[in-house]
């Protein structure tokens, strides 16, 4: 999902039976040409939680999220990153 020519928002998601069992919302910047990862929500180590990145690739903070409704997590997570993108760049490139 494009934000600009140097923003996205990456969206796996795996469905059985039609419910999301895993996904990962990330949002990525290019920045001097190079991809970064800036912020991701997903369902890695078995919980789904946020995490906020350095540009060295590090773990800057992490927030686990309630275990609910998947689907529900995931529409929010889009709508959070399409609405705070710019601010988490401006972060990141500080």
């Amino acid at each position: 999902m494009p934000l600009t020519e140097e923003d996205r928002i990456e969206i796996p998601i795996e469905k059985e039976g039609g419910k999301v069992t895993d996904f990962v919302v990330n949002y990525v910047a290019t920045i001097s040409g190079r991809d970064y990862s800036v912020v991701r929500y997903d369902t890695n180590h078995g919980f789904p939680h946020k995490g906020t990145l350095r540009r060295d690739g590090t773990l800057e903070r992490k927030e686990k999220l309630p275990m609910i409704d998947l689907h529900w997590l995931t529409d929010r997570a889009i709508d959070e990153l399409k609405e705070n993108w710019r601010t988490y760049r401006r972060r990141f490139v500080r």
